[in-house]
């Protein structure tokens, strides 16, 4: 198959870009020169999705369409709620019209676990939708719904992605946790024990997109992990890891609340059972990190 992946350079995109290359003709997007990380093999575009899209240099005719990108300026509202906007919504119309017009079957969006209100329960594809809670997940819940517009001519595949975590992740939870203790500073925490997750491993992730766009249908899956951690746990499980320290701290926060994705969807139907357990994806985590620094 000809799959386009936006986003191609980012942490999900790269790992899948690497899983897909071998067995298919991957076309991967990226918004900078210079990317690295990325296998031979796949055909780079180099194209900054805040813009129009100049269609002449993209591909013609493609199969899948992959929409992993997102404004890495997440945490920036409101001083990038522009580039927010752009990217998770914006550049989800063109490229949605886009895999229109070059004949693709399937398009494919990473969406997050943050559209759900936030429960106790493992909450399932079927929960009803209210607003989100911040600006980021509000305008990936409006990319949802512009990309369900599109199912009288495209299949769309909506998966939410809760918590995924791995080697050469930065600037999200995980590796921000381990670096905050390596480097004897606080690991401080909203409530006590903190948010409740159930993270999935990144190549456990990235495995679900194959069996989506050979799927045949429309549909919404949560990717997540079997185990259920809170961040508490999680930063213990690390500073462990590690063999340091842990310098803990809990504000007067929210208390015990949760973020938890129903997977029996994404095995029943995907295929997809999480192979690689919390603690061993958080020891190949701290392994990885620990190469880079020495070398």
């Amino acid at each position: 198959m000809r799959i386009l992946i936006t986003g191609a350079g980012g942490f999900i995109g790269r790992h899948l870009t690497a899983r897909l290359v071998d067995r298919h003709e991957v076309f991967a997007l990226v918004r900078h020169q210079g990317v690295v990380g990325l296998p031979e093999g796949a055909r780079i575009l180099v194209h900054d999705l805040t813009s129009p899209l100049d269609k002449s240099q993209l591909p013609t005719q493609v199969d899948v369409v992959i929409h992993l990108a997102q404004s890495s300026h997440y945490r920036s509202f409101p001083e990038f709620a522009q580039d927010i906007v752009a990217v998770n919504i914006q550049s989800t119309a063109r490229m949605l019209d886009y895999a229109r017009l070059c004949g693709a079957k399937t398009f494919i969006l990473a969406s997050t676990g943050g559209v759900y209100p936030r429960s106790d329960m493992h909450v399932t594809e079927a929960a009803p939708l209210e607003a989100p809670d911040g600006f980021y997940d509000r305008t990936k819940y409006i990319a949802e719904l512009l990309a369900h517009g599109y199912e009288e001519v495209l299949r769309v595949v909506v998966l939410r992605f809760f918590c995924v975590y791995g080697p050469g992740q930065k600037d999200r939870l995980v590796p921000g946790i381990l670096e905050r203790i390596r480097s004897n500073q606080e690991v401080v925490i909203d409530g006590s024990p903190g948010l409740r997750l159930n993270p999935i491993y990144v190549e456990d992730a990235v495995r679900a997109f194959e069996p989506a766009f050979e799927l045949g249908l429309s549909a919404t899956f949560n990717i997540a992990g079997d185990e259920d951690v809170t961040i508490d746990e999680m930063a213990r499980l690390l500073a462990g890891a590690v063999n340091q320290r842990l310098r803990l701290r809990h504000t007067g926060g929210k208390g015990s609340h949760a973020l938890l994705g129903d997977n029996t969807k994404m095995k029943q139907v995907l295929g997809i059972t999480p192979q690689v357990d919390l603690r061993t994806g958080l020891q190949r985590l701290v392994s990885a990190s620990e190469a880079k620094r020495i070398g």
